[in-house]
């Protein structure tokens, strides 16, 4: 039996909040940990899409700049020009964009805009002979960059003027940490179809995704 919430951590919209105390003496600022340079150019690029023209959702090959790493995703979008809730789906362990690209392409069919990035620590390497503390701080510091890039990930979608206000974007971060219903699943070590399903319809409430879905895409697995 496998134990499954309504959130799945591989769906990442992330929000981060800093804060400091003062004292007499003023101390210097703590830059928070996964601080970033959004006046930095993301360098978006398109290659074109990727699947078949016929079908109703356009999956591209994109790429953007995030830090000193270049982020290699997919980009999922319905028909249309119109502003959408937005998703950016993470990876595990050893995978790349494409693991989830079936699982952004069950949202974008609802309505949203959905891009699934391969993270920068996905082809990283580790310095040879790295023991205790600096092997500690060098996974750190990839950790870092892949939050950043999610980071990155949801400018890019607002920078295209694909994504709703960010009140909706804020809510499903707020929500994430909660998981307001525990299902049990008949399922190996991954979802299976009910639970996906359920996923999806979480998501969909969340985001305020109220359809109609895009004809001839699927919704769910």
């Amino acid at each position: 039996m496998r134990r499954s919430t309504a959130w799945s951590g591989l769906i990442s919209s992330v929000l981060f909040v800093a804060a400091c105390g003062g004292s007499a003496r003023e101390a210097a600022p703590t830059p928070a940990p996964f601080a970033y340079d959004r006046a930095q150019q993301l360098r978006f690029e398109d290659r074109g899409r990727v699947n078949q023209a016929a079908y109703s959702l356009a999956v591209r090959d994109v790429s953007f700049t995030s830090g000193g790493d270049r982020v290699r995703a997919y980009l999922v979008v319905p028909p249309g020009r119109r502003r959408l809730p937005a998703a950016v789906y993470l990876h595990g362990s050893g995978g790349d964009r494409v693991q989830l690209l079936a699982h952004a392409s069950w949202l974008a069919a609802r309505g949203a805009s959905t891009l699934a990035i391969t993270a920068p620590s996905r082809t990283a390497r580790s310095p040879a002979g790295l023991t205790g503390l600096a092997a500690l701080r060098h996974q750190r510091e990839i950790a870092t960059r892949d939050v950043i890039a999610v980071r990155r990930a949801l400018d890019l979608l607002e920078s295209l003027r694909r994504v709703v206000p960010s009140a909706a974007l804020a809510a499903l971060a707020r929500a994430a940490p909660r998981g307001a219903t525990v299902r049990w699943y008949a399922a190996g070590h991954d979802l299976d179809v009910p639970a996906l399903r359920d996923q999806l319809a979480w998501l969909s409430r969340r985001l305020a995704i109220l359809g109609p879905s895009v004809p001839g895409a699927r919704t769910s697995p």
